[in-house]
């Protein structure tokens, strides 16, 4: 037994002993009647919430015990609701006339209305019939045992709850009959006289029973609805006098199989014994919810594989986004190489047009040099101009001269601020300390770094040009 049936099985002992108690408590007359109606609220609360797990306990577990106890439950409540209404109107009665005796007459009359006021326990909600000769006999049950043999319930009621149960060809066929007390026997004749045709629906519940749908798949609906209505239709017939062999009904069950819930029976069954109906029933429930688990894995795999696409997908960007970064801290100059640009070699050996050309390519930031644009750059200025853009892009008006411009004057020949353009072009050397150095080498070593020249190399330059 599975901890669910342990379960509901506790929850309708729990109604089962709450029904006992206040019927004691109801001989022994230990509490009012407002006590007693506030109790039965309580029960009444527990007993819709068992009900409502009683199909869920008989497809877990087939015993047909578990409908006897439901049954029997269900006349129990019944019985005892009808008890307490009974119990509570005459005190509501009591109540009017002792207030009718001592007030005014015209409360007198408010107070004995109240009192014929109908103060009913809410019942559950009526069945319903169509006008199908199947569903008759269940309903005319059902019906009865709910509304038809309750004694606190009068005929105008019981009229108006069977209008409201009834739809289609059945609800037309009482539609003549007004909400009238003498009305509700009249309708319930006229209803027996149209459907409880013997000859008719043993005929309708046999051709149901041997025509039930062939499942092509297994399924929790197709394989408890195979057992539910096999089980209605049976016992229709068998109310109806007639005895369906239970061998017939499992052969007729093992032709609406699917292939591989056959198999399965096949393999469960003995040699020589035939199969019982009540081993079919049991079969069918618990092929039924291993059919749930499976389509629950099924649909939980479904949707793991729509997620799946999505996670990917979002991994992929992030790689994307990640070469890109990384993509874009590569030198443009080096392409492979990770340093700034302003340390590249290959980058310091261009002019300073070229360099400013292969920034503009990149659509580098003018001031430092790295992948940003616009004016928020922290870095610092040109050291030879002081304006927004890196010492290696300064161009001067030096670098535009001709040389047949420059003047005998070394001042004027070589202007202190000069971005060495000429010298550049040139490919000159300085000479320091017995050592000779190339321009080249030397003046993007202090532009890179953003630091003035030195007063010693100028000077050099300036006696080279002398």
């Amino acid at each position: 037994m599975t901890d669910k049936i342990k379960i509901l099985i506790q929850k309708r002992t729990s109604v089962k002993s709450q029904i006992t108690s206040l019927n004691n408590i109801l001989d022994k007359g230990e509490l009012d009647h407002i006590a007693v109606r506030f109790r039965m609220n309580r029960l009444t609360e527990l007993y819709r919430a068992f009900e409502d797990h009683n199909d869920e306990l008989a497809v877990l577990d087939s015993d047909e015990r578990h409908q006897t106890e439901f049954t029997n439950l269900q006349d129990r409540y019944y019985s005892l609701a009808s008890r307490v209404e009974t119990i509570t109107r005459a005190a509501d009665v009591a109540e009017s006339s002792t207030s009718a005796s001592t007030g005014e007459s015209r409360n007198n009359d408010a107070t004995l209305s109240t009192s014929v006021k109908k103060r009913w326990i809410k019942l559950p909600d009526a069945p319903t019939f169509d006008g199908k000769y199947e569903s008759w006999l269940s309903f005319k049950n059902t019906f009865h045992n709910m509304i038809g043999s309750q004694t606190d319930l009068s005929e105008i009621d019981k009229l108006h709850y069977l209008k409201s149960a009834l739809t289609g060809e059945a609800a037309s066929k009482i539609r003549i009959f007004e909400i009238d007390g003498i009305n509700y026997s009249k309708a319930w004749e006229l209803l027996e006289r149209a459907y409880e045709v013997k000859r008719v629906l043993i005929s309708r519940h046999l051709s149901l029973l041997f025509g039930l749908p062939t499942l092509d798949r297994e399924s929790t609906t197709g394989l408890s609805k195979l057992a539910d209505d096999a089980q209605q239709h049976v016992a229709s017939l068998s109310a109806l006098g007639v005895s369906v062999g239970s061998e017939v009904v499992v052969h007729t069950l093992e032709s609406k199989l699917p292939k591989s819930a056959l198999e399965r029976w096949e393999t469960s069954l003995d040699r020589d014994e035939f199969p019982k109906l009540e081993f079919m029933y049991e079969f069918l429930y618990k092929s039924a919810i291993c059919a749930s688990k499976r389509e629950r894995a099924k649909a939980t795999e479904s949707e793991k594989n729509k997620i799946e696409p999505l996670i990917k997908k979002k991994r992929v960007s992030v790689a994307n986004q990640a070469f890109m970064l990384n993509a874009s801290r590569n030198c443009v100059i080096c392409k492979s190489k990770r340093h700034p640009l302003y340390l590249c070699e290959k980058f310091k050996l261009l002019s300073a047009q070229k360099r400013i050309d292969v920034v503009k390519s990149a659509k580098l930031c003018y001031n430092c040099l790295r992948s940003h644009r616009g004016s928020a750059c922290k870095f610092s200025s040109c050291t030879i101009c002081q304006k927004r853009h890196n010492t290696l892009l300064h161009i001067d008006n030096f670098a535009g001269a001709n040389k047949s411009n420059i003047t005998n004057s070394a001042s004027e020949k070589f202007p202190v601020r000069a971005d060495w353009s000429w010298w550049w072009e040139r490919g000159d050397t300085l000479t320091s300390r017995y050592q000779r150095y190339p321009v080249r080498a030397i003046i993007p070593r202090y532009q890179a770094s953003a630091l003035s020249v030195p007063s010693f190399v100028r000077q050099k330059a300036r006696q080279k040009v002398a």
